[in-house]
């Protein structure tokens, strides 16, 4: 587990009831220095008992538009790629935990919104990849065109649930 700090000094954090599963180590690390892991304290933590946070897939990685990460305009039809994360394989903070493969149960839903700020495109997917045809996008724009501004979601939900608990947005010009 990793907590991200700026600042120096060890965090206090108060022990309660002890429980084996919810032992920790902390290894306080920043820019000034770094606690020696023999030395450093054990905490044992209790999480809320609400499951649903930990029982949700996890959102995908590399999230690109057009090939590009989060760009301000694109051009022509729009490709939404990104990489698939799974909390359950072996992790990697290098590589954001990208996988081959998702958590079992993993679905995207990617929403299109329109320049008008209405959705016009809605895709259930299972695919890193997945691209809003031209031809598509100026039949459901309500324009008769492409849309000159869209917004776009990437939900990341349990087939099981159907319950979006992730999402990313994006905003872009097209030009």
């Amino acid at each position: 587990m990793w907590f991200i700090s700026y600042r120096s000094g060890v965090v206090n954090v108060p022990a309660p009831a002890v429980s084996p599963e919810n032992l920790l180590r902390f290894q306080p690390f920043n820019n000034q220095s770094e606690y020696a892991f023999g030395s450093s304290f054990d905490r044992n933590l209790s999480t809320p008992n609400d499951p649903a946070r930990w029982q949700q897939v996890y959102c995908p990685t590399d999230l690109r538009f057009n090939g590009m990460s989060y760009p301000d305009q694109i051009s022509g039809e729009l490709t939404v790629s990104f990489e698939h994360r799974n909390r359950l394989a072996s992790w990697s903070y290098s590589d954001s935990g990208k996988k081959d493969t998702p958590e079992t149960g993993t679905q995207y839903r990617i929403k299109v919104y329109g320049e008008l700020g209405t959705l016009v495109h809605t895709e259930n997917t299972t695919d890193k990849t997945w691209t809003y045809l031209e031809a598509d996008e100026i039949a459901e724009s309500g324009l008769g065109r492409l849309n000159n501004h869209l917004r776009v979601t990437v939900e990341t939900f349990d087939v099981n649930l159907d319950e979006a608990w992730r999402v990313l947005e994006w905003e872009s010009d097209r030009v």
